[in-house]
């Protein structure tokens, strides 16, 4: 698991895997393995797009920069530091982080804004 300090400024970044031998094996808990946001960008990267119901739980639809829709939902990872959705209410998206602080890790909780660009 890769902790990174909460970002302190509105960049977008991706995460770019290293290259490996051709016959090198997968990564299984890499970015990637727990969704298809887990790790891969940043929050920045992202864009709320709408909300639909499917069997009576709430998805959010989530736009990263190369213009792909994601589907998300309660306990989806989003964005960077191990991002998980806690929490979906009118206004924002609720995703608990891990970062380092003081050479610990430390859940912080992010709202994202639930509004569209």
């Amino acid at each position: 698991m890769t902790l990174f300090p909460p970002a302190t400024h509105a960049e977008c970044v991706r995460w770019t895997p290293p290259k490996k031998a051709p016959n090198a094996a997968p990564e299984f808990d890499g970015p990637g393995a727990f969704g298809v946001l887990h790790n891969t960008v940043t929050l920045d990267c992202l864009s709320y797009a709408g909300s639909i119901e499917k069997n009576g739980v709430e998805h959010v639809l989530i736009r990263d920069e190369t213009g792909t829709v994601h589907q998300l939902r309660l306990g989806s990872y989003m964005g960077e530091n191990n991002g998980v959705i806690m929490k979906i209410d009118a206004a924002a998206i609720h995703i608990k982080q891990l970062v380092r602080r003081n050479g610990r890790a430390e859940e912080i909780d992010v709202k994202f804004a639930k509004r569209t660009k």
